[in-house]
């Protein structure tokens, strides 16, 4: 039911994919002019270099000797470029090593920075799509952005560094993955990592940014109620995760390959909005709240997603069916006569 709800409420909702594309595209620009403005002038200055150049002359003697008919010297260019460029140009960094090191701190900065504005926007988003599910309302966008810019930022602060913590050890796990195995099994281990990994960062924090929104929960409260109202939860919303990272995994490789890319502006954000529809779903099944899929459309979970009631209601349901199989006659009733 959940998968469903969630497929369901992202084709009613399909508007939202344009709007993280519009965002992503606007933290794209910016992101990439910072980017440049750190980068280029070191690399200008490398690119200067005689390091630099006598290393290129090095590179395209190389790749010269390689063709038929141009005289040999192949072992001479592999020399020469392996024993006399190569380590020049390394000795050359090595003296430039404290401006990398800060341009890789600033690069580190502008992408936190980056993805900090990504989860404010996704927060605004989940914003308006509690406000479907609850009401149908038509809340706007921008005005949820304005109206919970403050709760959003403070959610930021403490999901980006969490994201990104499970994202260093996804990294070093997939290096080990290729590292240890060939290179069929390497990938083969590196996406089932990615994949329980991924599903994991979403289980643990699938209930923070809806109670946040949903029910206006400080972020500490927020954090906490999992815990609380998640008991016997847990597996099933790690399984619905993994099979989500699993489908976009597929689609997103399936676009690269038969779209030449050109369909990740859109699988890309459908992505990040199929994640947010059903991080709600997910958290009005488990509290057994009733939500708007569609206009004609409400979910209703009345055992709030786990076997306590179960019982209850076959018993229940037993009844009504042998009320209606065996009826009770009425008794003609007749007037006395006058």
């Amino acid at each position: 039911m959940r998968f469903r709800n969630t497929i369901h409420l992202l084709v009613e909702n399909f508007k939202n994919v344009y709007k993280i594309l519009l965002y992503k595209l606007i933290i794209g620009l910016v992101t990439g002019a910072l980017l440049c403005a750190l980068v280029l002038p070191e690399i200008v200055e490398i690119g200067g270099s005689t390091a630099w150049k006598n290393l290129s002359d090095g590179i395209s003697k190389f790749f010269v000797a390689l063709i038929p008919g141009n005289g040999g010297g192949f072992e001479t260019a592999k020399d020469a470029l392996l024993d006399t460029y190569l380590p020049q140009f390394g000795t050359y960094l090595l003296t430039r090593m404290g401006e990398i090191v800060w341009i890789s701190i600033g690069g580190l900065f502008i992408y936190l920075l980056s993805r900090f504005a990504e989860i404010v926007c996704a927060f605004a988003l989940g914003d308006t799509l509690d406000d479907r599910m609850q009401t149908y309302g038509e809340m706007t966008f921008s005005s949820s952005l304005v109206k919970n810019f403050g709760r959003a930022s403070k959610y930021a602060l403490i999901y980006v560094p969490f994201s990104f913590a499970f994202d260093l050890a996804m990294m070093a796990l997939c290096y080990l993955c290729l590292s240890v195995f060939n290179i069929v099994f390497g990938l083969f281990f590196a996406v089932i990592v990615i994949a329980v990994v991924q599903a994991l960062k979403l289980s643990i924090a699938c209930f923070w940014m809806p109670a946040m929104t949903a029910d206006k929960k400080p972020l500490k409260a927020a954090t906490k109620m999992w815990k609380h109202h998640g008991k016997g939860q847990f597996w099933k919303t790690f399984s619905v995760y993994l099979i989500l990272i699993y489908l976009i995994i597929a689609v997103n490789v399936l676009a690269v390959i038969c779209t030449f890319a050109s369909a990740l502006i859109i699988t890309i954000p459908m992505s990040i909005a199929v994640l947010i529809c059903f991080q709600y779903v997910n958290y009005y099944t488990v509290l057994g709240r009733r939500y708007f899929i569609t206009f004609h459309s409400i979910s209703v979970n009345q055992d709030k997603g786990d076997n306590e009631h179960f019982f209850e209601h076959v018993l229940m349901e037993e009844t009504l069916k042998e009320a209606k199989e065996d009826p009770q006659e009425e008794e003609p009733t007749t007037e006395p006569e006058k």
